[in-house]
């Protein structure tokens, strides 16, 4: 099972432990209720039907508090997002299961409330009531989140909320009118919304699956606030589009690697017991030893912790003789031309700028970790061989640049943060990223700093 599902699961175990002490309480009221009622109205049937619906209505609110404020610690943190979509464009740019499952789970979550209340109070069978409760619940529950450091006020769960106590009002309304058979061609209105739902998501899926690249998770999912920013350029940019090619990879899947992980335990002469999946990558462990495999499965790199951690290693320094004969074990060959740099507290770092090698592309970073006795005590291999695919036109430099300039870029959201007065560009250069179906796509890497510190790189993709 999925280890985010597995989460979600636990959290709904401890979040009805709470729901049933809330309908043990309910239920204790409408005994006392039921006794008082019988006592005043003997010849009166008591509305059981009702009362049934409203303890589900209670246990729900239990679990919805449970799950949105009582579940998280206080720890102070407070955050906001008023940009609409931001999260869907997040959950397309890295198409990963937990993204959307978090925002279908904010929708589900709601669901039951616009199922549930129609079925009390008959003054919520008009849409616009039920659109109006559902908002100001959610909007609530957003405000507490935020004041309370519990979470952040999203904009993207209030949207969600909101169609999820739609989706849960025409169920029950559509439901209604089939049971009441001279009513029943009213029931069609109350399938447009949640046919639109779902054709919204069909197409979002199906489009993902019929275009032949796939999504950079460096791709924007905002804009932001760029006014009052001063913009210095100190490099020159080109004007003019060219063609590059692009490469490929063919991406792990679960079962590629279970079988990597083997035949590398193999290899090293490790056992990995213990294993978590997740949308991107697996994990294998060895609690016992300390050894530590971690696979991602676009670009095939890995990490590899060797024993137990020793976080204070020695600033051990070896020479680029010794790193490659410490990598022999792990059949990992080095190109020419290749940068070895040593960064202190025994991290060597090897960088490999797209060598050609043939059709194929060898690109990215290798880091070891050396202690005492020139052992290695942590790899992270980060170097991928791409195949030639394919050529692009891409967009010019200027252009990247002024995309930049309108603040839709990935990360934006720091600018907002940090308002800084002068943004100054200090350089341009093509480079590629690994997209989720394993392609590997041009994208302008602008080296930038604020307020002439900070510096950091902006990734614009460069494919049009």
């Amino acid at each position: 099972m999925h280890d985010f599902l597995r989460m979600v699961l636990n959290m709904l175990g401890s979040g009805i432990g709470l729901a049933l002490i809330a309908i043990g309480m309910g239920a204790l009221a409408l005994f006392i209720i039921f006794v008082i009622y019988k006592k005043k109205k003997k010849d009166k049937k008591f509305p059981w039907k009702k009362a049934f619906v409203i303890l589900l209505l209670v246990g729900y609110f239990a679990v919805l508090l449970y799950a949105t404020l009582l579940r998280m610690g206080g720890v102070g943190f407070r955050g906001s997002n008023f940009h609409l979509f931001r999260a869907w464009r997040e959950a397309w740019n890295n198409y990963s299961l937990q993204n959307w499952l978090n925002i279908l789970l904010n929708v589900a979550m709601f669901m039951p409330l616009g199922f549930l209340l129609p079925c009390i109070i008959k003054q919520f069978q008009k849409w616009y009531l039920m659109f109006a409760t559902g908002f100001a619940t959610s909007l609530c529950i957003e405000i507490i989140q935020y004041t309370t450091g519990r979470g952040l006020f999203d904009v993207d769960d209030l949207f969600a909320n909101t169609i999820g106590v739609m989706l849960g009002y025409c169920v029950i309304q559509f439901l209604v009118f089939v049971l009441k058979k001279d009513s029943r061609k009213k029931c069609i209105r109350y399938v447009v919304f949640p046919t639109v739902f779902a054709a919204v998501l069909i197409g979002i899926f199906v489009k993902y699956q019929v275009q032949e690249y796939g999504n950079l998770p460096e791709a924007p999912v905002m804009t932001a606030n760029v006014k009052g920013i001063e913009w210095n350029l100190e490099c020159e940019l080109s004007r003019n589009e060219k063609t590059v090619p692009t490469y490929s990879i063919v991406p792990y899947r679960k079962e590629d690697a279970d079988a990597f992980a083997e035949e590398f335990a193999q290899m090293m002469g490790v056992e990995f017991p213990d294993a978590s999946y997740y949308d991107s990558s697996a994990i294998y462990q060895n609690h016992s030893t300390g050894d530590f495999l971690y696979v991602k499965y676009f670009d095939r790199s890995y990490e590899h912790t060797v024993g137990d951690v020793d976080f204070l290693l020695s600033d051990i320094e070896v020479d680029e003789a010794c790193i490659r004969e410490m990598l022999k074990p792990y059949k990992i060959e080095i190109p020419e031309g290749a940068e070895f740099a040593y960064e202190g507290n025994g991290r060597h770092k090897v960088t490999v700028r797209m060598v050609e090698n043939g059709d194929a592309l060898i690109d990215g970073t290798i880091v070891c970790y050396v202690k005492e006795g020139e052992q290695l005590q942590k790899l992270n291999n980060y170097l991928t061989t791409y195949s030639t695919y394919s050529e692009v036109v891409i967009i010019s430099e200027e252009a990247a640049y002024q995309q930049l300039c309108s603040g839709r870029f990935y990360g934006s959201d720091w600018i907002e943060h940090s308002k800084p007065d002068i943004i100054s560009i200090s350089s341009c250069e093509l480079e590629y990223r690994v997209d989720t179906k394993g392609f590997y796509q041009p994208v302008y890497v602008f080296e930038a700093s604020m307020d002439g510190s900070d510096t950091g790189t902006i990734v614009i993709p460069a494919m049009k």
